[in-house]
């Protein structure tokens, strides 16, 4: 936050439980043998198997507030209030006070926070297709778009690999290099 860009950092651990809790052995050292009867049990208790599809609804609202508003803000200004908004819902504080420079300074190299923008960048191409009506999956994919700056590959359907595209081309980045229609694209690549 000392206006210095990001560095990369080495995310490999001994097993993925061990990037849960920083401070000590990892919260799930419990579960490595937990049956998986018992694990879809507890989460079929917990209401956890629905899907994102209880999402979808609000999902739709949010689209259809965002297509709503006149005049629109500008792509630039808006991220402010999403960096503002994202921070709070983190718990994190801003720099100092100065969240719209902080943004601004994220704004301006599309490789800072690079999940942030591509995602913002999707959702605001789908908000100008009034055509383009979201759906229930379109949580999962925004998901999976989260990560698309850190995997070798991805797939995703038309539609949103369209957008992702669409998305990395307004902000000169090469991501859609990664995606592919299905894993056979994929093992064909690799083949080459």
């Amino acid at each position: 936050m000392n206006g210095e860009d990001y560095r990369d950092i080495d995310p490999y651990v001994q097993r993925f439980d061990y990037t849960v809790d920083l401070n000590g052995p990892p919260s799930t050292k419990d579960f490595l043998n937990y049956p998986l009867a018992e694990i879809v049990w507890d989460l079929h208790s917990h209401d956890a198997l629905g899907g994102l599809d209880r999402f979808a609804h609000k999902l739709k609202e949010t689209f259809a507030a965002d297509r709503a508003l006149h005049p629109k803000p500008s792509l630039k200004k808006h991220f402010t209030t999403l960096i503002e908004r994202n921070l709070k819902l983190h718990r994190v504080n801003g720099p100092n006070g100065n969240i719209k420079s902080f943004a601004n300074w994220i704004y301006s190299n599309p490789a800072r926070c690079p999940s942030q923008r591509l995602g913002y960048e999707v959702w605001h191409m789908m908000i100008k297709n009034v055509q383009d009506e979201p759906t229930p999956s379109d949580m999962e994919d925004f998901c999976h778009l989260d990560c698309l700056p850190y995997v070798d590959f991805m797939t995703l359907d038309n539609r949103m690999r369209g957008y992702a595209s669409q998305a990395c081309k307004a902000t000169r980045t090469k991501y859609f290099e990664k995606l592919s229609k299905d894993t056979a694209e994929i093992i064909g690549n690799l083949k080459k």
